[in-house]
């Protein structure tokens, strides 16, 4: 089983135990939104940084812009003590880095959860000290979206692979559960465990994503990855959509930017990180549901590692700082809700996107399949075209003719 490894915090001090955060508009130790006063952060070794609301302002501006560089250092996202968060964008100024992500900070004094951005530190003696110990040492602010309040805090990362969770329910079988963002918005999911899970032993885990007007349970059953999975002892999660048309369910699209249904699902990982042992995650979907898995393809800061879309694939300009990805496509000839005819584009770019060398390369399956696949390639790059194939995956409730539940399982537990 392959483990993705990560940075895990290993030690956590909060509630400005070891930095001080003040307005530096009025230096009384307000707390007023960032925006309206700045921030000043005191670091134990002595440093002072300190960031104007134009600062603050422009900082915000360009990481939501998406013009800085992603940074993969802190992949898995940890969960430790209450604290979730993701950094996402990285810029240096003067040899002091500064983070940028977002995140929730749960204060067990108070009982009380804080959601906003988060800005993080790390001073250029900490980053040349990191060099030589591989153990990162940040001080960071969250500030509240609603009231505005600094929650500072210290994070020590070691370059190590992380913590296992422990404590959720192992029971086998579909769990039907319900999450709550950061947001305050309920979402709903299915839970898949397998009988052969054990605490302390990574599993890993396979998002399966609904087309719209469908939901998770239908899903579930649809792609049938569930025997595969109890086989091999991976977790399955079926998300639900958010009702998007009337009562009608789907996905946020958005490949840059904010979207709700990328937040929800990176706060689902955190939350099963912390109940769980897990290992790789693997996205795959159906059509509104496929174009959510390429939405999680496009992000820089996915945590899946290959992905299986089908009948419906996304690629534009803003995937293009996503590392190389592992993704395999089904598409019917004959669709009538997702026409094919710019299936072979989307493809390419895909191939293009991970560096693929030749091709496609076309292979009769059998007389109604092609397999289009991509050589020399930096990830698998591949897609089924279905001759007379409608709307559907391939192969689904007991049909013929090709798998994509078995090819999408190959693609996710062969690629090295």
């Amino acid at each position: 089983m392959r483990r993705l490894l990560g940075l895990a915090i290993v030690w956590f001090m909060a509630m400005s135990m070891s930095a001080t955060i003040v307005s530096a508009q009025t230096g009384d130790g307000a707390r007023p939104p960032a925006t309206a006063g700045g921030v000043r952060i005191e670091i134990d070794s002595g440093g002072v940084i300190e960031l104007d609301a134009a600062d603050l302002e422009t900082y915000r501006t360009e990481f939501a812009d998406g013009q800085l560089q992603d940074i993969e250092l802190h992949q898995p996202r940890p969960v430790v003590r209450g604290v979730h968060f993701r950094m996402v964008y990285a810029t240096v100024i003067d040899g002091t880095t500064y983070y940028y992500g977002l995140g929730t900070f749960e204060d067990p004094a108070t009982d009380t959860k804080r959601a906003g951005w988060v800005l993080g530190v790390e001073t250029a003696a900490a980053a040349a000290a990191a060099e030589t110990t591989g153990r990162y040492d940040f001080t960071a602010v969250l500030v509240d979206n609603q009231t505005g309040d600094h929650v500072s805090f210290r994070l020590l990362f070691d370059a190590a692979p992380p913590t296992c969770g422990a404590g959720g329910d192992t029971t086998p079988g579909v769990q039907q559960r319900t999450f709550t963002t950061s947001s305050g918005v309920e979402r709903t999911y299915l839970l898949n465990m397998p009988s052969s899970y054990v605490d302390g032993t990574p599993s890993d885990v396979v998002f399966n994503f609904h087309g719209l007007g469908s939901n998770a349970a239908q899903q579930n059953v649809y792609a049938g990855f569930t025997p595969l999975a109890e086989r091999d002892g991976v977790i399955q999660v079926a998300p639900d959509g958010l009702p998007i048309f009337g009562n009608t369910r789907g996905w946020s699209l958005a490949t840059a930017g904010t979207n709700v249904d990328v937040d929800f699902v990176y706060e689902l990982i955190d939350e099963l990180h912390a109940d769980y042992c897990l290992g790789d995650f693997f996205a795959a979907g159906m059509s509104m549901g496929g174009g959510m898995t390429s939405v999680l393809a496009c992000r820089a800061d996915s945590p899946f590692q290959a992905f299986g879309p089908v009948t419906l694939v996304l690629h534009n300009a803003n995937c293009a700082n996503a590392p190389a990805r592992p993704i395999v496509e089904f598409h019917g000839t004959a669709d009538g809700v997702v026409p094919i005819g710019p299936i072979p584009g989307i493809m390419q770019q895909w191939a293009d996107h991970n560096d693929c060398a030749a091709g496609p390369i076309d292979q009769a399956i059998d007389a109604t399949v092609t397999l289009h696949a991509w050589t020399g390639c930096a990830a698998p790059t591949s897609w089924y075209e279905v001759e007379g194939g409608g709307h559907a995956w391939p192969g689904a409730l007991g049909g013929g003719g090709v798998s994509a539940t078995e090819i999408i399982w190959d693609l996710f537990f062969a690629t090295p």
